[in-house]
């Protein structure tokens, strides 16, 4: 009897069925994790940082991008990539690793009924997990000090935009409700994390931090996630971290949801009025405009992936201008601009674009231009 072929229809759902172990076998050095995504050194550029991204759940699962780059593919690709293969290649690759070649017909689809499950069971708990993640999202944000409440927090939090040049204090129309402040709070990228029983389980906290919480709100108010600014503990900057970490980091879904930086003239919770609307992708550069332009109603995005997703469509919102940071000229940033432009503009709405002046990096930068005492 004729077997059948073992095409990519077949190995496909498996390799993403069992991702974690494909993971491990390309990437040995790779840290366990639970999150949605994992960061890994990409072979092909030695960076020393972890650029390239893997999804380990959702429907891109086994999907990556790297962000030095902008190489993307989805998990035959990144064995192609890790491998030095063509995509041919990368299916006889897979089928070894499968062990698909070694199998019936009838091995071979109860491999694949299998995977089928399996990929059932990721999806209901990647669907529980981001449940979850929502409420200890509301959790974390109910136990923080509010803005303005003159906690050693908050003063601290006050402190750090001062130095940036754009104290909350300066926009006229803030929406105060947008932040919050915590004494301490885990920094969890620096967590030492190990696989016990075939799950991660973290062996170490993180340092505990001061930080800012910035509120990504759903159209509807509620706290969906956060924008996490980490703080020296005794200083007016953000915290001293080693190489390649970043002080501010995302937790929870941001998908439709802004920060919301200033109102606009119209302070009501349910706006009314039509105001122009100016979007921009960090929190210090939307509290630099909310200072500049105190008409405006003004949305963070929190990337510049982001702006894509960000809804423009009601009827409050008069025209956007979108501030455009001046490294976003070029490559694959300025490929990611042109689509959030197009997407914003797909709207009904006209936009516009505003930049700051070279060789400035954003609207803060150009703000605290001169001062050579300014924190980095």
């Amino acid at each position: 009897m004729t077997r059948e072929r073992i095409g990519i229809e077949e190995v496909k759902p498996q390799l993403q069925a069992r991702i974690d172990d494909l993971i491990a076998k390309l990437f040995p050095d790779a840290k366990p994790t639970r999150a949605s995504s994992v960061r890994v050194h990409n072979p092909d550029t030695g960076n020393p940082d972890p650029t390239l991204a893997i999804y380990r759940r959702g429907v891109k699962v086994g999907g990556w991008k790297d962000f030095q780059t902008g190489d993307t593919g989805d998990v035959l690709d990144l064995i192609a990539h890790v491998n030095g293969l063509d995509r041919k290649g990368a299916l006889a690759w897979a089928k070894d690793f499968l062990g698909l070649a070694r199998m019936s017909d009838a091995e071979r689809k109860d491999a694949l009924d299998a995977a089928a499950r399996r990929r059932a069971d990721m999806e209901r708990k990647a669907q529980e997990d981001e449940r979850e993640k929502i409420r200890r999202v509301g959790r974390l944000w109910l136990k923080a000090d509010p803005l303005f409440s003159d906690t050693p927090a908050d003063r601290h939090a006050r402190a750090y935009m001062a130095a940036r040049k754009c104290p909350f204090e300066a926009a006229p129309h803030l929406d105060a409700a947008t932040f919050r402040t915590l004494p301490a709070l885990e920094y969890w990228e620096l967590a030492v994390w190990k696989t016990v029983d075939g799950k991660p389980k973290k062996v170490k906290q993180g340092p505990e931090l001061p930080c800012l919480l910035s509120a990504f709100k759903a159209p509807t108010g509620q706290v969906m996630a956060l924008h996490i600014t980490f703080l020296h503990p005794t200083e007016p900057r953000k915290a001293d971290l080693p190489k390649g970490k970043d002080a501010k980091l995302m937790f929870g879904p941001v998908t439709g949801c802004v920060l919301r930086i200033a109102h606009g003239p119209d302070h009501r919770d349910v706006p009314q009025d039509p105001h122009e609307l100016i979007l921009c992708e960090g929190v210090e550069d939307g509290l630099t405009i909310a200072q500049l332009w105190p008409t405006a109603r003004v949305w963070v995005a929190g990337s510049l992936g982001h702006l894509a997703s960000v809804d423009v469509s009601y009827p409050f919102i008069s025209k956007v201008i979108l501030a455009r940071d001046n490294d976003t000229l070029g490559g694959e940033a300025e490929q990611q601009f042109e689509v959030a432009f197009a997407a914003l503009e797909r709207q009904g709405k006209g936009v516009s674009i505003a930049r700051p002046q070279p060789p400035h990096k954003d609207f803060n930068d150009w703000l605290r231009d001169g001062d050579d005492d300014d924190p980095a």
